[in-house]
C-alpha cells in the first residue's frame, strides 16, 4: 500500500494537471499565446494537433496559433470534460479528455461546434 505521503502527491499532482488544462483552454479562449506558452515544456518535445500541424517546440504551435487563431472575430470556447488522469510516478502522467469546441466566427457569420476525445 501507499503510504500517506504518496498518495498526497498523487492527488496533488492529478489536481495540478486539471488546473493546467484549464489554464490552457482559457488562454486559448481568451487569446493568451503567453499564457498558453507557459503551458508547454521548454525545448523539444512531441505536439501534435493533427490536421493543424505537428510541431517539435511549442514555440513553433504558438507561431501558428498566433497567425490563425488570434483574432478578434473569432469567439472560441473550449470545454475539456471528465478528464481521466493516471499519475504513473514522479516524472509522467497520462490524461484523457472528452472536449466539446464551439467557434463562432463573427466575420464569416459561421458557428462551428465539434466534439472529440484527446
Amino acid at each position: 500500500m501507499n503510504s500517506i505521503e504518496q498518495r498526497l502527491r498523487t492527488l496533488e499532482d492529478t489536481e495540478a494537471i486539471r488546473a493546467l488544462k484549464a489554464r490552457y483552454f482559457f488562454a486559448c479562449d481568451r487569446k493568451d499565446p503567453k499564457t498558453m506558452r507557459a503551458c508547454f515544456v521548454d525545448g523539444p518535445a512531441h505536439i501534435d494537433y493533427g490536421v493543424v500541424g505537428t510541431f517539435d517546440n511549442a514555440d513553433a504551435l504558438i507561431k501558428v496559433y498566433t497567425e490563425v487563431g488570434c483574432h478578434d472575430y473569432m469567439v472560441e470556447m473550449h470545454h475539456g470534460m471528465n478528464g481521466q488522469i493516471s499519475v504513473k510516478d514522479e516524472s509522467g502522467a497520462s490524461g484523457k479528455w472528452s472536449l466539446h469546441y464551439f467557434l463562432i466566427n463573427t466575420k464569416d457569420k459561421t458557428v462551428t461546434q465539434l466534439g472529440g476525445y484527446y
